[in-house]
């Protein structure tokens, strides 16, 4: 196209420089020569100008419909995920528990530890902590502790129906706390339970009592439940365990057939 435009300058400057050989006077013929072909120079600069501005304008025309149209049509893709996160997937939070630390203590004497003496409760501690990377909410702790004529499974089932027939239950009960608390990492608590005696007394030990305990006549069991919260979600810790004769400290406890599973 430059080509083109230049093309009428050049005939016309070579139109004049022919025209200007039919004159007779040398210094006139080589003026008008000089003047056409000036001309035909100012000419082609111009045009190679204004070509030039064209092609710019082009240029930013065509610049601008292209990010028009990659707007219009959202063709951006997404910044791409860090190194070290697959694209789709969310991170997984890990898990904080809350667990038991030992098995239950003897506690119902003047010292934890101690064993079975006359005229004393019938009580244990038990220990558990937060196990994790996360802070938990204890929302309820709930226990109960009985005594058996022996450890067979009817037993074992029998008992674990009534505790949760009692977490059912709305009624107020010294062995249902609620526990608006929070565990930070590592923290560790304890709480008590001791066997019902009548009319809501704590159950003392008489020394037939002792005896069965030494035979296995008479089986202790504890049944416990802790609720908490894990980043908002509940959880439970469970635990049916009894306790193998002859009943002395520290013992020898064994898990029951069932509610046995926490989440």
């Amino acid at each position: 196209m430059t080509v083109l435009a230049i093309l009428p300058g050049l005939l016309g400057a070579l139109g004049g420089h022919l025209a200007a050989e039919g004159l007779q006077e040398e210094k006139r013929r080589r003026s008008i020569k000089v003047i056409f072909w000036a001309m035909c120079l100012v000419w082609v600069l111009v045009t190679f100008w204004q070509q030039f501005r064209a092609a710019e304008a082009d240029l930013d025309r065509a610049a601008k419909d292209v990010w028009a149209q990659a707007l219009a049509t959202s063709k951006f893709l997404p910044p791409p995920p860090p190194a070290n996160i697959e694209r789709g997937k969310r991170q997984a939070i890990p898990r904080s528990y809350v667990v038991l630390s030992d098995n239950p203590r003897f506690a119902g004497g003047d010292a934890e530890g101690k064993p079975f003496a006359v005229g004393e409760a019938i009580s244990f501690n038990l220990y558990y902590k937060q196990q994790g990377p996360n802070s938990v909410d204890l929302v309820e702790c709930s226990r109960w502790l009985y005594v058996e004529g022996d450890y067979q499974a009817p037993t074992q089932k029998a008992l674990i129906n009534d505790f949760e027939e009692k977490l059912k239950s709305t009624q107020p009960d010294s062995n249902r706390n609620r526990l608006p608390s929070t565990l930070m990492p590592g923290d560790s608590r304890f709480f008590s339970v001791s066997a019902a005696g009548e009319k809501g007394t704590i159950r003392v030990i008489t020394q037939t009592d002792l005896d069965n305990f030494k035979i296995g006549t008479e089986v202790i069991f504890v049944i416990t439940q802790l609720r908490y919260k894990d980043a908002g979600t509940e959880h439970h810790l469970r635990r049916c365990m009894y306790l193998q004769p002859p009943a002395a400290p520290p013992g020898i406890w064994h898990f029951c057939d069932g509610f046995t599973h926490s989440d």
